[in-house]
C-alpha cells in the first residue's frame, strides 16, 4: 500500500477548538526544537543513551534503533528500554504498511471509520490500539520535522462543500486521527492518479500545506520510504490562505495553506 493511497483513504475532518490539555502526544517538542528544513533524528547520536541491543525487525538496521534510542531518552530526559524503543520503532514501520486498523483505532472508530471497526474483533482492535499509542508516543519524544508538509486528499462535492466551510471558518480544526503527510509531490499526484485519474467534475481534489511544527518524518523506520512526515490526531490547524486553481501536475485541486496551533 502505497503513501498515496494511504493518505486518499485518510480524509476524516474533525473542526474542533484547540484542547485545554497541556503537553501529551504531538503537542511540542520537550524543551527542544529540530532542524529547519530537516529531518531530525535520523542521525546516529553519541552522548549518555546506552546502545541498543534489542532485537530488530522489518530490514531496520540496529543503528536506526540506537539512534532513536539516543534522540528519545534525549527527549524524555530518561533512558528508555531496548523493549520501549523496540515498540514505538517496530510499531511505526508496521504502520506503513498496514495502516487501516491504526488509523480506525486512532479516531475512535468513528466517522469513516466506524465501517472498519465494526469489521475488527476484539484482539485486532487491542493490537490496533496498542500500535496507534505506541506511534503517538513516538511522535511526542521525537525531534520535529521543521520543513513544508503536504497532504492530498479526494472528496464529493457535498464533502468538500462542508469541509471548505468548516476549514474557513477561522476556528482551528484537527483530523482527528494520526494522519500522513509527505515531503514529495509525487505522493500528491499518486493519490489524484489513484482516485481521480480522469479528473472528475464530480471529485474535489484538495491539497493541504502546512509549515510543520510537530510532525515528526518516519523516513529512517519506514519499511517503505515514502518521505513520510506523520502528524498526531492532536494535531492543530488554521487556514490561512486558499488557491482554487492549484495544479499537481496534470490535476487541478484546491489547496489550503495551513498554519499549525500550538
Amino acid at each position: 500500500m502505497t503513501l498515496g493511497e494511504r493518505m486518499m483513504i485518510e480524509s476524516g475532518f474533525l473542526p474542533t477548538k484547540k484542547s485545554a490539555k497541556d503537553g501529551g502526544p504531538g503537542s511540542g517538542n520537550f524543551g527542544h526544537s529540530g532542524r529547519e528544513g530537516k529531518i531530525g533524528g535520523s542521525e546516529e547520536r553519541s552522548g549518555g543513551s546506552e546502545p541498543y541491543k534489542g532485537k530488530t525487525s522489518h530490514g531496520i538496521p540496529t543503528g536506526v534503533y540506537s539512534a532513536k534510542k539516543a534522540e528519545w531518552s534525549k527527549n524524555a530526559s530518561r533512558q528508555l528500554s531496548d523493549d520501549e524503543v523496540r515498540e514505538m520503532v517496530d510499531a511505526t514501520a508496521d504502520y506503513t504498511r498496514n495502516y487501516k486498523d491504526v488509523v480506525a483505532a486512532s479516531a475512535g472508530y468513528q466517522g469513516v471509520y466506524a465501517s472498519r471497526g465494526s469489521i475488527m474483533d476484539d484482539d485486532e482492535k487491542a493490537e490496533a490500539e496498542k500500535s496507534a499509542a505506541a506511534i503517538e508516543k513516538m511522535i511526542s519524544l521525537s525531534d520535529k520535522y521543521e520543513g513544508t508538509a503536504e497532504r492530498a486528499m479526494t472528496m464529493d462535492q457535498e464533502t468538500f462543500d462542508q469541509f471548505a466551510q468548516a476549514a474557513t471558518s477561522g476556528e482551528a480544526f484537527g483530523l482527528g486521527h494520526l494522519s500522513s503527510w509527505t515531503t514529495e509531490e509525487d505522493s500528491l499526484k499518486r493519490v489524484f492518479h489513484s482516485r481521480n485519474s480522469d479528473n472528475d467534475p464530480e471529485i474535489s481534489n484538495v491539497v493541504l500545506e502546512c509549515k510543520s511544527k510537530s510532525g515528526v518524518s518516519i523516513k529512517n523506520m519506514a519499511e517503505l520510504d515514502m518521505d513520510e512526515v506523520l502528524f498526531s490526531r492532536d494535531a492543530r490547524f488554521r487556514v490561512t490562505a486558499v488557491d482554487p486553481e492549484f495544479s499537481v501536475g496534470k490535476y487541478g485541486a484546491v489547496k489550503f495553506t495551513l498554519e499549525e496551533v500550538e
